[in-house]
């Protein structure tokens, strides 16, 4: 297993185990880990559907005990009691830290204290920043045009406007059943992000030199968290576009 010049600040998530699997089946860790607040953290329920719908053998393992990042000593890694990114705990966490590249896996919207520091923040968006910004963007658009993809940038100041590395599109071909109740949120968000972190993993080390992705021009405008109606709509769609003797799962189609 490669131990990689970046870093990566695990909030207590399905997207972190989902980073985390990426990063491990491609023999990759990062050489920094600020882990916040308490694991294990999963609860039951997500456990029993996982289990029924092998979740861990389709996706990515919910193994949430952080064995693979504690038996491994040239990790260094920080526990940090707190969930809140912008906590002083985090900042003086990420002073210390040698890695000028941290992946960010959630816990609030970083503000200017901690985008003040030194470092890169790489973030994966749910949504073509090109057209759609804020939240839960692959609902709307998978609505709107039947498709998802995940946009990667380095984070600044302003809302999922900063500098892009890549942009992924996603298809898939699954069947949600109803009592599928978290697999959305907790599988296929974290999932989707965990691939297109992927095409990035060449350049963790050094992301001055990966070429960026000019946006001229933002044709959407900002998205809210949707409505359970159009959630349901949204799942009812893709369940229509199953086919059940085609290439099954969620695939990057321009990798």
């Amino acid at each position: 297993m490669k131990i990689s010049n970046f870093g990566i600040i695990l909030y207590p998530s399905t997207r972190s185990l989902a980073y985390l699997h990426m990063l491990s089946t491609n023999n990759i860790l990062p050489k920094e880990a600020i882990v916040m607040g308490k694991w294990p953290f999963l609860p039951n329920d997500i456990l029993l559907e996982a289990k029924k719908y092998s979740y861990a053998e389709k996706y990515f393992s919910l193994n949430d005990n952080l064995e693979l990042l504690i038996k491994h000593k040239d990790i260094n890694l920080s526990l940090i009691d707190s969930t809140d990114i912008n906590s002083q705990e985090i900042r003086e966490a990420l002073s210390k830290a040698e890695c000028k590249n941290f992946i960010f896996t959630g816990g609030g919207i970083l503000k200017k204290e901690v985008l003040s520091l030194d470092i890169d923040f790489i973030h994966v968006h749910p949504g073509d920043i090109n057209y759609y910004r804020g939240s839960t963007c692959f609902h709307y658009s998978y609505l709107n045009k039947q498709s998802v993809s995940c946009t990667t940038f380095i984070m600044r100041k302003e809302l999922d406007r900063g500098e892009v590395l890549d942009i992924s599109h996603i298809h898939q071909n699954i069947f949600i059943e109803n009592d599928q109740s978290f697999f959305i949120d907790y599988i296929y968000d974290p999932f989707i992000r965990s691939i297109s972190l992927k095409k990035l993993f060449p350049h963790l080390e050094n992301l001055k030199k990966k070429k960026k992705i000019r946006i001229n021009k933002f044709y959407g405008h900002d998205h809210y968290v949707i409505h359970p109606v159009l959630r349901s709509l949204f799942i009812k769609k893709i369940n229509n576009s199953y086919r059940m003797n085609d290439k099954k799962g969620i695939y990057i189609i321009d990798a």
